[in-house]
């Protein structure tokens, strides 16, 4: 069974498995993105933050805050970030405000805000991927990580 945790803040998320950490970034309380964190767990640390639903104002540079903080709180110092749809723009946000704390960054089905002249300043490996509207599947994940290395 998948558990929602919430953190201090209001964050809702998900932390299954051991090994390196891979955190999901959705647009929303997606509880298909927090289900990709069940299916991440056999190979990693699968991690699933919604944004929705939080006290933390709205916006990619607000939203990067509760990234900091939820990996601050699960102990966590670089991950692997992924951010989908409007999470993408906090992932991007995030590996700005602390490039040492991201390993590798893909980003799925960003929207144009989100990368508008800031791709040129991410010093980690990364991806861009476009073109499927859903949440993303397991292997899209898994897929994009490797390609991001």
């Amino acid at each position: 069974m998948l558990e929602i945790c919430k953190a201090a803040d209001g964050t809702s998320y998900t932390d299954r498995g051991q090994g390196d950490a891979v955190v999901l970034v959705h647009g929303g309380e997606d509880s298909s993105a927090m289900a990709l964190a069940e299916a991440l767990a056999a190979s990693y640390r699968g991690i699933a933050m919604g944004l929705k639903g939080s006290p933390v104002a709205p916006g990619p540079a607000a939203a990067s805050g509760q990234l900091r903080r939820l990996l601050d709180d699960l102990g966590i110092m670089a991950a692997n970030v992924i951010g989908h749809a409007q999470g993408a723009a906090v992932a991007v946000d995030f590996t700005l405000a602390h490039p040492m704390r991201v390993l590798r960054l893909a980003l799925l089905n960003p929207p144009a805000e989100a990368l508008a002249g800031k791709m040129a300043n991410i010093r980690c490996p990364a991806l861009l991927a476009t073109g499927a509207e859903d949440t993303p599947s397991p292997p899209d994940v898994l897929r994009a990580l490797a390609l991001a290395a």
